[in-house]
């Protein structure tokens, strides 16, 4: 195990942005706390402790890593600087940590936060119809993962994964992989991307971030009745004939 300071990810009690972070940490026998701001209750808790900065950085906002007295905050800002500090930069070509962060980048704009916006569409866009929007989301989803599935593969990026410890962009790529069949299920084309399908399934970090997710299961998002959303899309998906599997 890393000798590491105290560390604690502050963040609400939902996957979210942080998730990735989570599954790292655990995944590299990095000890933390998971200190989780419950959303219940007209989110009380966070308006507690949002105008202290000792707790929500110097923007009021989450996440925010401890790392002894130093403090993080914004995600891809704590990603890049655990990467090198603990040691993953090193373990990379100049050319493998342009291929990481690549590809977290693309795990963020184009899986994370299209899927976010849809999952709040309803409260962001009053009066926007979902069966209107789906089939086009759908689609690019659909499209940016053949893309990234024959970019990973000519990069060997799965076979070098098996030979190295797991590192960020593979939690967040699993993270948003994992998201995706939950929400869209038969309707992203596994069948063409069976690089992609092994990973979600079979991937070294696998057995652990499903094991998180069970032991303290939780919203993909903080949105209000996610649930109830994620059941309309999933509905409208089984009955818009323009969504092709």
């Amino acid at each position: 195990m890393i000798e590491t300071p105290s560390i604690t990810l502050r963040y609400f009690d939902c996957r979210g942005r942080v998730q990735p972070l989570r599954y790292y940490l655990r995944a590299r026998n990095i000890s933390f706390i998971d200190a989780r701001i419950s959303m219940k209750d007209g989110a009380a808790a966070w308006i507690e402790i949002k105008h202290d900065q000792r707790l929500t950085g110097p923007f009021l906002k989450l996440p925010v890593l401890h790392w002894g007295e130093l403090q993080l905050a914004e995600s891809p800002v704590i990603h890049e600087w655990l990467h090198r500090k603990l040691g993953d930069e090193a373990r990379l070509s100049e050319q493998e940590n342009l291929q990481h962060a690549m590809l977290s980048s693309s795990c963020r704009s184009e899986l994370m936060v299209p899927t976010g916006m849809l999952l709040y569409q309803d409260l962001m866009y009053t009066g926007t119809e979902l069966g209107a929007t789906l089939p086009g989301i759908v689609q690019r989803l659909n499209a940016h993962l053949l893309v990234l599935e024959q970019a990973l593969n000519d990069w060997h990026w799965f076979d070098k994964a098996k030979l190295r410890p797991v590192m960020l962009a593979d939690c967040l790529l699993w993270e948003e992989l994992d998201k995706l069949q939950t929400i869209f299920g038969e309707h992203v084309q596994w069948t063409a991307l069976p690089s992609l399908q092994d990973f979600l399934a079979n991937s070294a970090g696998a057995v652990v971030f499903r094991r998180m997710l069970s032991e303290h299961p939780c919203q993909m998002t903080g949105r209000p009745q996610e649930a109830d959303a994620v059941a309309r899309i999933q509905t409208a998906l089984q009955t818009n004939n323009q969504i092709t599997k």
